[in-house]
């Protein structure tokens, strides 16, 4: 017989308060009930968390091979005592049974991987992730072993097993402070944690939690393509060789995925990386891992200014919308998309705290240009509108208002990118008052004349820019959450652009109700109408540099500001 430990116990990463998962090996022995209860018994006094199972090897593969939570359990079998000729039959058998099995158990184990994913969340995108469970966590680092073990993938490398260690540190850590057997990092636990980890702040701490989960998620993501189309049952029949299809210059499809065409030279083109994501994002498709790697090794840095051909084919991947978003993950995953932005690193996995905010900033800025893809039509220049989309949020990181920051941040990239110097002066207004339409609507009268009149100051003259702004509010509004962009608030919006847009073509817009002056308006001190409330009301009217300010006073009791708020227009 043998003592065999599996799970987090088998690899060597049992955390503070975890379970010590352990099978008793036996070749059918009578008295092992006995000798179970003899090394049961004392774990339990202790105190510890134990989960037990008694085995013999053919009932141990037989679970196994049925049960893909015991299955991944028992690739991780160590030896703890006992006979290590039966525990090496054990993990020999295991791993048979485990690649004999894989076409009927991997599609399990991706259901549920999905389903955990649909019901926890991205661990790239929570403010209070779950460490283990959240798609991206440190359960995908252990599936991604399962694969391999399979011989359906590779295993792990470097930057992953770095990426895996980081988070098992945090969780350690975690539940170290906490002395609870839970994986959630929440909120009142960031700080403490990342200062025992060395870091700086929380921030910090959640940006490198993101960081490391949008590594194991994209390898995960491309480990469970490959695993699919590997278990994909092909009729038999003579092998035929796989169509080619040309995309662009020196880029094919090549199945579902786009590859370098043969006679591509990317070391002498300085523009295949660009026209090769836009060709994938505009046939829906993704990068082959092996082209992605050739590009970044051989790429040439992109002349300054872009080249036309280059901007163009930049455009041309934004304008893809949503097919775009994972071939922009690609290029961001290997490092090609700081290269053509460097200022890219600053907000990259950069948290939001902000409880509307889905994405981190990067996330976000690439889902606010894939929105506005489907606005182009709506405005004049459509290339400048998708250019702000992605940098509108770029001053995030760094210090001071990001609207202000980002100005000439945003105007130094599209400079970069070959715009023109009024093309330029457009981006640089459209990221400074990304903010301003949104703002004004929801929290200004936009019947008060003075406040169309400050907007058109604000923005200038031209209709166009204006144009612009609308589009990018919704767009960032969708890519933000469902909450941040309300039918409330596009409507708000949408009235307040055509009353400014009335204003730029010297038009009357619609005609707003009459403001009292505060000497003729009339406003009696008397009792609230509620039941039961006691004591008089005084109502105040001045003017302020927006419109006009009216302070009630009323002795306190519940329900008084809905009441005011109801019965004041």
């Amino acid at each position: 017989m043998a003592l065999v430990a599996v799970g987090s116990l088998g690899r060597r990463e049992l955390p503070p308060q975890g379970d010590l998962d352990l099978v008793l090996v036996h070749e059918g022995r009578p008295e092992i009930a006995a000798i179970a209860d003899a090394l049961w018994y004392p774990v339990w006094d202790t105190g510890l968390r134990l989960d037990h199972s008694v085995r013999s090897v053919s009932e141990a593969i037989a679970v196994a091979s049925t049960d893909v939570k015991a299955g991944l359990g028992l690739l991780d079998a160590r030896l703890v005592a006992g006979d290590a000729d039966l525990a090496a039959r054990l993990r020999t058998a295991t791993l048979a049974s485990w690649r004999q099995s894989a076409s009927k158990l991997l599609p399990q184990l991706r259901d549920l991987r999905r389903e955990r994913a649909r019901q926890v969340g991205e661990l790239a995108f929570l403010l209070e992730p779950d460490l283990k469970e959240a798609y991206g966590g440190l359960r995908e680092g252990q599936v991604l072993r399962a694969v391999a073990a399979a011989q359906l993938g590779d295993e792990p490398g470097p930057e992953l097993e770095r990426a895996y260690a980081f988070l098992l540190d945090v969780r350690d850590e975690l539940r170290r402070r906490t002395g609870r057997p839970h994986d959630l990092l929440v909120r009142q636990e960031q700080r403490p944690v990342s200062v025992a980890l060395g870091l700086p702040d929380e921030d910090a701490l959640l940006r490198e939690v993101s960081l490391a989960g949008r590594r194991l998620a994209f390898v995960a993501d491309e480990t469970w393509r490959r695993v699919e189309a590997t278990l994909v049952r092909r009729p038999r029949g003579r092998y035929r060789r796989v169509r080619r299809e040309p995309l662009a210059e020196g880029v094919v499809r090549q199945g579902d995925e786009v590859v370098l065409a043969q006679g591509a030279r990317p070391a002498a083109d300085p523009g295949l990386l660009l026209r090769a994501a836009a060709a994938a994002a505009r046939a829906d498709l993704l990068l082959s891992p092996y082209t992605l790697k050739v590009l970044a090794v051989h790429t040439p840095p992109v002349p300054e200014p872009w080249p036309a051909e280059v901007r163009w084919s930049f455009l041309r991947l934004l304008a893809s919308g949503r097919s775009a978003v994972p071939v922009l993950e690609q290029l961001d995953q290997e490092g090609l998309l700081a290269r053509l932005i460097p200022e890219w690193d600053r907000v990259r996995s950069l948290p939001q705290r902000h409880p509307w905010h889905r994405f981190t900033v990067d996330r976000h800025l690439v889902e606010a240009a894939a929105a506005a893809a489907e606005l182009t039509r709506d405005v004049d220049r459509p290339d400048l509108l998708l250019v702000a989309a992605l940098l509108h949020d770029i001053g995030k990181g760094w210090p001071g208002d990001h609207s202000e920051v980002g100005e000439p941040i945003a105007a130094e990239i599209a400079g970069r990118m070959g715009f023109s110097e009024s093309d330029v002066a457009v981006v640089a207004i459209l990221v400074r008052h990304h903010l301003l339409l949104p703002a004004t609507a929801t929290r200004r009268d936009i019947d008060d004349p003075a406040t169309i009149d400050r907007v058109a100051v604000t923005i200038g003259s031209d209709p166009a820019v204006l144009q612009l702004l609308h589009a990018l509010a919704q767009a960032d509004g969708a890519a933000t959450s469902a909450s941040a962009w309300s039918p409330w608030k596009a409507h708000l919006v949408a009235a307040l652009v055509a009353r400014v847009q009335g204003r730029l073509r010297g038009t009357a817009g619609p005609e707003p109700e009459p403001v009292l002056h505060p000497s003729e308006a009339q406003v009696t001190a008397r009792p609230l109408s509620t039941a039961g409330a006691e004591g008089s009301v005084t109502v105040g009217i001045e003017d302020v540099a927006d419109g006009q300010q009216v302070t009630i006073g009323a002795p306190d009791r519940p329900g008084l500001l809905s009441t005011c708020a109801g019965c004041w227009r």
